[in-house]
């Protein structure tokens, strides 16, 4: 691969994806795939030795145990900090192995563009990856079939993919006899896909029973709406959520897919709230679509000036509750979905009744003054009493996104919370966000260190290894490694370890210069969307 060609790639991989950054060098000297910087901009970096002072092979063991799709929201920041950070290559001969499995987790991530650019280091270890062909394809999974098909005009390389290119490209354009000998010179170079070849004949009307649509690449994708073919059983291809921000934004599929590649987008923030709005607002309001989420219900009934606040209230906690049972993820792309209502609604006696609702979405979002801003809604006068133990908890939880943590706060929160508690739920719940404060430094009164040192014993404890291992990576400025086994060892389940185990988490990110991931996974440790009972 040419530089031309790597630079004509990230360009091209820019304007397609949005939620992913320019690449960015900090010479002209550091050019090779380690030295990249595919952060966005604002966001934070490790240093550059992060894989420097780890063993080659502990660090590939480490990342081969990592699987993108069982993480939470933090979890997959802390791995994109990682593999996304500017670094020096590591030491030792398997250096190479390691970033394959560096581009693996990239693409996982749907950090398509920055996957494609360590490539050319590659060799044999490439998978597929290619600049180029990866931002073409990318640019038809989106619909942009014009630029993507213009690559055709200048210098193209010899992969079996811009065979397949120059056939479908000549679909797409009505050019069916020009298709046919496309087809004609791929199988010369010994290039088949029989199920490429049925859908460009369907295309051209030639075949009484079409294939199925295919979505598993962004060349299948502008073929199969092209020829219109049946897409009730598509799915995408796993581990490729790049794929479906960019089908999310082809209008020409059907609009109940484009919302559901719009969903998992957002859980990748590869979507902005507002493209994802949009996709939902215009599936419901066309005429053919006819059964809607109650999602998309609630969406509507905040822009119909017809339906009363009650009803839209109502509706809106219902799907906050509802995503909330369906884990963290899908949970915290809905509440940013919803978060542009919690800043705009009008707060009233009327809407008080699901404050905390809001308040806990606002807060999960990012938003902490929303979130305080909707619990001063039960001072309005004919307002209901709130459950003093919910408005305690997202007090608490609000001074682990930052709230106000001077001694007087700390202790009137600490004992509302405390004194809240009704139930062993509710008990277990605060002896988590407890925890939490004490992994990020905030102490604890006599009361609360009372409280803690009562409660039973609970939750997975790690090995004495991987304790000690963690620490003396840590210690030892081995960045990437601490951060893997933290990943390796929270596997998506934070919450099922033992609080000890917990508060060495939370520290050793603190120690990490990743304050800000710290604060994630000890918001997140604590479960605090979810619904306790106030008695056994």
């Amino acid at each position: 691969m040419s530089f031309k060609g790597i630079m004509l790639a990230a360009s091209l991989l820019g304007a397609t994806l949005t939620a992913q950054a320019q690449v960015e060098t900090d010479s002209l000297g550091d050019l090779s795939s380690w030295g990249q910087r595919f952060l966005a901009s604002d966001e934070p970096e490790f240093p550059n030795d992060l894989w420097r002072n780890s063993n080659d092979e502990t660090l590939l063991a480490l990342l081969r145990s990592i699987q993108v799709e069982a993480l939470g929201p933090a979890e997959r920041r802390l791995l994109r900090r990682i593999v996304l950070s500017p670094a020096t290559r590591p030491r030792g001969e398997r250096a190479n192995e390691v970033l394959a499995e560096r581009a693996r987790l990239m693409l996982a991530l749907g950090e398509a563009r920055a996957a494609a650019a360590v490539a050319p280091e590659l060799g044999e270890d490439s998978r597929g990856l290619d600049p180029e062909t990866f931002a073409i394809d990318l640019d038809l999974a989106s619909g942009q079939e014009a630029t993507a098909c213009a690559a055709l005009n200048g210098a193209t390389g010899e992969a079996d993919y811009w065979y397949k290119l120059r056939a479908v490209c000549a679909v797409l354009q009505d050019n069916f006899s020009g298709a046919e000998l496309a087809i004609e010179i791929a199988e010369a170079q010994g290039v088949e896909d029989e199920w490429m070849i049925a859908a460009i004949f369907a295309a051209a009307g030639d075949v009484p029973e079409p294939p199925n649509a295919r979505f598993d690449t962004g060349l299948n994708i502008a073929l199969s709406a092209k020829a219109d073919l049946d897409m009730e059983t598509i799915t995408l291809a796993e581990g490729r959520p790049d794929l479906a921000a960019a089908a999310a934004q082809r209008p020409s599929i059907p609009s109940e897919l484009r919302v559901q590649f719009a969903e998992t987008a957002s859980e990748f923030d590869l979507i902005s709230v507002a493209d994802r709005r949009q996709i939902l607002i215009e599936r419901f309001n066309s005429e053919d679509s006819a059964a809607f989420s109650a999602l998309e219900v609630a969406l509507a009934d905040l822009r119909d000036p017809l339906v009363s606040d009650g009803q839209r209230h109502s509706q809106l906690a219902e799907v906050l509750r509802t995503a909330a049972g369906d884990g963290l993820s899908t949970y915290r792309a809905t509440a940013a979905l919803f978060l542009p209502d919690f800043q705009r609604l009008i707060q009233s006696p009327v809407a008080a009744d699901f404050a905390v609702d809001y308040a806990k979405a606002a807060l999960i979002a990012g938003d902490r003054a929303t979130a305080m801003d909707w619990l001063g809604t039960f001072s309005f006068e004919g307002a209901g009493e709130p459950d003093p133990y919910a408005v305690a908890v997202v007090e608490a939880v609000d001074i682990l996104a930052g709230g106000d943590a001077s001694p007087p706060s700390l202790i009137a929160i600490e004992t509302r919370l405390i004194e809240a508690v009704d139930s062993t739920e509710r008990e277990l719940q605060v002896g988590a966000i407890l925890t939490a404060w004490t992994g990020l430094g905030y102490p604890l009164s006599p009361l609360g260190r009372d409280f803690v040192a009562q409660l039973s014993d609970r939750g997975e404890r790690m090995a004495q290894g991987q304790v000690t291992g963690l620490r003396a990576a840590v210690l030892s400025g081995a960045v990437a490694e601490a951060g893997l086994m933290i990943l390796v060892t929270t596997r998506g389940e934070a919450e099922r370890l033992a609080p000890p185990e917990l508060s060495g988490i939370f520290a050793a990110l603190v120690a990490m210069d990743a304050d800000d991931l710290a604060r994630e996974f000890a918001i997140e440790s604590t479960q605090f969307w979810t619904e306790t009972s106030s008695a056994d």
